[in-house]
């Protein structure tokens, strides 16, 4: 993302939390960043749009720690621990424009609906994949179960934590849910429960190019969002994401092409974990080359 942009995004954000959606006006923010009116919108459309492109900065900056943790040699409970509490620790660094964000009436336009819908659906593709990774083939017949608690905890503890200030230690919530997710897995194999949720439709069995609009639309953005490496060549990576991105919303991809493409923004350190990320959930290893 445009560095002038993140300035102006800081500003707003900023503004946002301090006085409210609804008292905060473009010229204040234009002002605040230092820029003229009309170039506010030379990045944003609207306030709502304002508020798009912040919601997608911060989901992008926690997608982007989340991969560096589980690149780490860690085990995979301690690893979903340990991404927990950044995740935690992120919505505390933005709690009070989240609080300004839930708490108003903030009329919300398509754009918005459609990235928290996108939103949505990566935190359930993340759950599942993490979920499986702790738990393994134990936990297959109750995985979407599994989902909704651990939804609702953190949800829950959230609230109380960043709502109402209760005095919880943001580094216990990961650990304490965790240990609460194995009772509840012991329990239901134990006693053989029947699940109450056997899929979750539109969300981890959409098929075909409305899987991926769904599910590599956000990790698109992450790209784009990523600074340049410096030693790249600016106009070429940039011609890369935008090859790729058409690629990707194809009805019918076309492998190779994108395994090029991945081959080549792979040679910069920086993409290596999104472009694996990419590779995996495409499963391009198993498709014929």
């Amino acid at each position: 993302m445009d560095e002038k942009k993140k300035h102006v995004l800081a500003c707003g954000v900023r503004l946002f939390a301090r006085k409210g959606y609804h008292k905060t006006s473009i010229e204040e923010i234009a002002k605040e960043a230092g820029i003229s009116k009309g170039a506010f919108y030379l990045y944003f459309s609207s306030k709502e749009s304002f508020v798009v492109a912040a919601l997608t900065m911060f989901q992008t900056e926690i997608n982007e720690q989340i991969k560096h943790v589980q690149q780490e040699p860690l085990d995979p409970r301690e690893s979903l621990s340990k991404q927990i509490t950044y995740i935690i620790e992120h919505m505390y660094t933005y709690k009070d424009f989240l609080l300004m964000y839930f708490q108003e009436d903030i009329s919300i336009g398509e754009e918005t609906l459609d990235l928290i819908q996108q939103i949505k659906q990566s935190n359930v593709q993340w759950l599942d994949e993490q979920i499986r990774n702790v738990y393994g083939k134990n936990v297959e017949k109750i995985i979407y179960d599994m989902i909704v608690i651990f939804e609702a905890m953190f949800a829950g503890y959230m609230r109380w934590a960043i709502i109402e200030q209760a005095p919880i230690n943001y580094n216990d919530i990961g650990p304490f849910m965790i240990d609460r997710l194995d009772d509840i897995v012991e329990a239901m194999i134990a006693k053989n429960t029947d699940p109450l949720l056997k899929e979750f439709p539109n969300v981890l069995h959409v098929q075909g190019s409305e899987w991926r609009d769904a599910d590599l639309k956000e990790t698109i953005q992450t790209l784009k969002m990523m600074d340049i490496p410096e030693d790249a060549n600016q106009e070429e990576v940039v011609d890369v994401l935008e090859i790729l991105e058409n690629e990707l919303y194809k009805e019918q991809i076309q492998p190779a092409i994108i395994r090029g493409l991945l081959t080549q923004l792979r040679t910069f350190n920086e993409y290596e974990t999104i472009c694996e990320v990419i590779s995996r959930k495409l499963d391009l290893e198993n498709i014929s080359k």
